[in-house]
């Protein structure tokens, strides 16, 4: 019976995984990776978005647009990224960020308090999406840290200013995160996902054992 459950799961994960590869594949992989809605400590004015490349082979973003669903900005892209590289968009002028060249400057400006970015490649698929319509799960306007992804969510970055064309900083959470205000906060994405397992329960396995 225990067999049986592991290689159930086995199978699912299997499964699961081969779907993001496919999807990954298919879509190009390309990311919102940052996003500087709140400007710097030299200009508000002075945002910034970055993509990343997680995949394994290098990318023209010729013809792909990032744009936000209502369309108040509309961003026609250019040029490549490479494998496991980042691609800076800075507005009005290499400002934004003075020490790092831009890949492509861009006007208009995001709302402080949220909008919905969408990528499309140049068939006009929808690659990555972050929705925040509502308002942006992370990022300080105060001390200009910018809101970068970790993982399925987003958190602060580790410092102001955050990391244009550089890997987010990985941050470990301790388990007084809730007591220390000083900690970057984190917020997830909502998904399906298999949490939890118990594979040997104190009773009958053929009754007592449970998913979550």
């Amino acid at each position: 019976m225990k067999f049986l459950l592991y290689l159930s799961i086995l199978v699912v994960l299997f499964l699961a995984l081969l779907s993001v590869n496919s999807a990954l594949a298919a879509s190009g992989g390309i990311v919102i990776n940052e996003i500087a809605w709140m400007g710097t400590t030299i200009s508000a004015n002075d945002e910034w978005i970055e993509l990343s490349n997680p995949t394994e082979q290098a990318i023209s973003l010729d013809g792909w647009i990032l744009k936000t669903a209502d369309n108040k900005l509309n961003i026609k892209l250019s040029g490549d990224i490479g494998v496991g590289s980042f691609y800076l968009l800075e507005r009005t002028d290499e400002e934004s960020v003075p020490s790092i060249a831009a890949d492509l400057i861009y006007s208009g400006a995001l709302a402080n308090d949220g909008e919905h970015l969408q990528l499309y490649d140049t068939a006009g698929v929808l690659i990555d999406e972050v929705n925040f319509a509502g308002g942006w799960p992370a990022g300080n306007n105060t001390t200009k840290q910018t809101m970068e992804r970790a993982g399925a969510g987003w958190q602060n970055s580790q410092n102001p200013g955050g990391t244009p064309k550089a890997a987010n900083a990985t941050l470990k959470i301790s388990e007084n995160l809730a007591e220390n205000s000083s900690l970057p906060t984190l917020s997830y994405a909502t998904g399906i996902i298999i949490n939890e397992v118990l594979p040997s329960p104190d009773g009958a396995d053929e009754t007592e054992e449970w998913i979550e």
